[in-house]
C-alpha cells in the first residue's frame, strides 16, 4: 500500500475474429407487405494468453519487469447464427410523396450460445421507417425498439441524399444504439487474503 505502482499485474490479452456470411430472402406478398430471412453461417476464433508482470515499474533489481507466461489458449466455432425472419407492412398508399412502413423481426435462437455464435434467447425487434422525397432531397428515418436476445435495445437513424448533379450525389447517415441489460465492467479493490498491507485490484462484471 505504500507504492504508487503495482508491483504484480495479471493480465489477459484476447484476440477474436469472425467471418460471416449470410444469405438474404426476401419476397412481396402484396405491394404493401414483404417478408423475408437472413441465414447467417459464422466462424468465430479466438486465441488468448495471461500473463503475470512482477514489478512493472522496474524499481527492483531482482524482478526488472519480467513478463511470465501462465497460460495460452485458443478455440474455434463454426455453425449457423441466429436466423432473423421480418416482415414490414407499408402504411401510406401508393404514389404518395412520403412513405411510412411499421415492420417486425424476429431472431430466432439457431446460433449455439456456448459457441458465441447467438445469443441464446428469443429476440424481437418492432421498427418504425418514414421516407420521404422532395425535388432533389431525400430523407430516410426510422426507429427499432427490441427486446430479448442480448438485452433491451433502442436504436434509431437519419439519412437524407441530395442530388447534386445528375452524376453526384452526397448522402450524410448518423446511426445511434443503445442496449440494456449488457453488464459492464468495473475494478473492485479488496485487501489480499493471506498478505497484510496488500491490496488486489481486479475486474468483474456489474451484477
Amino acid at each position: 500500500r505504500d507504492e504508487t505502482e503495482p508491483f504484480d499485474i495479471e493480465t489477459l490479452t484476447l484476440n477474436v475474429t469472425t467471418q460471416t456470411a449470410t444469405v438474404y430472402g426476401n419476397i412481396g406478398l402484396s405491394d404493401r407487405i414483404d417478408v423475408g430471412a437472413a441465414v447467417p453461417f459464422a466462424r468465430l476464433d479466438i486465441s488468448g494468453a495471461r500473463n503475470k508482470t512482477y514489478d512493472p515499474t522496474g524499481e527492483s533489481a531482482a524482478r526488472l519487469g519480467r513478463t511470465l507466461l501462465q497460460a495460452r489458449a485458443s478455440a474455434e466455432a463454426l455453425g449457423f447464427a441466429d436466423i432473423a425472419v421480418r416482415s414490414k407492412v407499408r402504411l401510406t398508399p401508393a404514389g404518395s410523396p412520403g412513405a411510412v412502413a411499421a415492420g417486425v423481426e424476429v431472431r430466432l435462437p439457431t446460433g449455439r450460445d456456448e459457441d458465441l455464435l447467438g445469443a441464446g434467447e428469443l429476440a424481437m425487434r418492432f421498427q418504425g421507417l418514414a421516407s420521404a422525397e422532395t425535388g432533389r432531397t431525400t430523407l430516410h428515418g426510422n426507429f427499432t425498439l427490441g427486446t430479448g436476445g442480448l438485452g433491451r435495445e433502442i436504436s434509431y437513424g437519419g439519412a437524407v441524399a441530395v442530388a447534386a448533379t445528375p452524376q453526384f450525389t452526397i448522402v450524410g447517415e448518423v446511426l445511434a444504439r443503445r442496449i440494456a441489460g449488457v453488464q459492464r465492467i468495473t475494478e473492485v479493490i479488496a485487501p489480499h487474503p493471506r498478505i497484510n498491507g496488500v491490496d488486489t485490484l481486479r475486474l468483474r462484471f456489474d451484477e
